[in-house]
């Protein structure tokens, strides 16, 4: 696989197809890497402090639980009014609501966007026919977009599940603690911050071959219109296939993606620069005016109103503009990837066979092979 070709191809249409900058941009907003987006979760776990060692048992632990327990319940019975906590707890609901809307559209635009992004690639590829952005809408919302969320999901509970049986495993050895012999707990510790350092070595490699997967898993589901258990086998089969061009080309995409973060350090700065400016200079007007006819803290509120928006606006607007085109770069690679892989898979008989076994579910006799 000519692999300097297919970047080269990559970047031409990403620049001559604009109208997947709309669907890259999309993805840009509501994820934060693509391919990588499922295991963000796992990167939780960093935080979890395996050399904590509770003392006496435990005990004193508890017992500031408790003492937290009664000065929150002492703080909103008999500090704040019942009115105030009424009304925070109204306001806390109401966002609560609207941050949930947010995350349930977000993933539907997600999806539909990623969907929208394969397919026109491919259909680019095959007949030269450029579609509108609102043809690509039409093409991502589909069963299609649905059953990649389902892959995601299918790879992301059962890893989830895993990860946290392992947590609990790796912190096991702290509750020698509770046995109160002090040399006991100290191995109990040592094993279980051992334990730790080789749970997130693991969980890298895991999350590194995994992220690897899932661009074939979802070519696969979107191009050859596979269930989703058909699809992870038919993606795993083409990666083990050819794992030397499909390593080469990751390896490449990890450095494009440090060479991105790299070239993007300079901007975001320039950007915080400017967007401090212009939204202290807005922010720093707005509470002027809003002194002449108001004192203490409102015009500070006020400006600090104004100044935010402006500020987010001019540094989230063009990182996501960007964005959007890096992941519409590495979404072309991939399914260009993919696209070349399947046309030497079609080239060997052999291999050709397990993926008919798999659409038609038929068993391929050895002679035919």
């Amino acid at each position: 696989m000519n692999h300097k070709d297919i970047l080269s191809r990559a970047w031409k249409l990403l620049w001559n197809y604009k109208v997947l900058w709309v669907f890259g941009i999309i993805l840009a907003l509501t994820t934060s890497s693509g391919g990588e987006r499922v295991w963000q979760s796992s990167d939780n776990s960093r935080h979890v402090d395996s050399e904590s060692v509770p003392s006496e048992s435990g005990k004193e632990f508890f017992e500031g639980l408790k003492v937290f327990d009664k000065e929150l319940e002492k703080l909103f019975t008999e500090v704040i009014p019942e009115e105030v906590t009424a009304t925070v707890i109204t306001i806390s609901i109401l966002v609560g609501c609207v941050i949930i809307l947010l995350i349930i559209a977000s993933t539907f635009l997600r999806y539909i966007s990623e969907t929208a992004l394969i397919k026109l690639v491919d259909e680019y590829e095959a007949t030269g026919e450029k579609r509108t952005w609102k043809e690509g809408f039409k093409i991502g919302w589909s069963r299609t977009a649905w059953k990649l969320f389902l892959i995601d999901l299918s790879i992301f509970i059962p890893v989830f599940l895993v990860i946290i049986l392992l947590l609990v495993l790796i912190a096991a050895p702290n509750f020698l603690w509770m046995t109160d012999n002090m040399p006991a707990g100290i191995f109990g510790s040592v094993v279980s911050m051992g334990l730790f350092v080789g749970f997130i070595f693991l969980i890298i490699i895991v999350a590194a071959g995994l992220s690897l997967l899932m661009h074939f898993f979802r070519r696969v589901c979107a191009l050859e219109g596979l269930g989703v258990r058909d699809s992870i086998r038919a993606g795993s089969k083409l990666v083990r296939h050819n794992l030397k061009d499909v390593g080469l080309m990751w390896l490449i995409m990890i450095g494009v993606n440090l060479g991105f973060g790299i070239a993007l350090i300079p901007i975001v700065f320039l950007l915080v620069i400017t967007g401090g400016i212009i939204g202290g200079l807005l922010g720093l007007t707005a509470g002027g005016l809003t002194s002449l006819f108001a004192s203490g803290e409102v015009p500070i509120i006020v400006g600090a109103i104004v100044g935010s928006p402006i500020f987010l606006l001019i540094l989230i607007a063009p990182l996501a503009f960007i964005g959007g085109l890096k992941e519409t770069f590495v979404s072309n690679t991939w399914t260009l990837t993919y696209r070349e892989l399947k046309i030497f898979e079609s080239l060997n008989p052999k291999i050709e066979a397990e993926y008919l076994e798999i659409e038609g579910d038929e068993e391929i006799p050895e002679a035919d092979l």
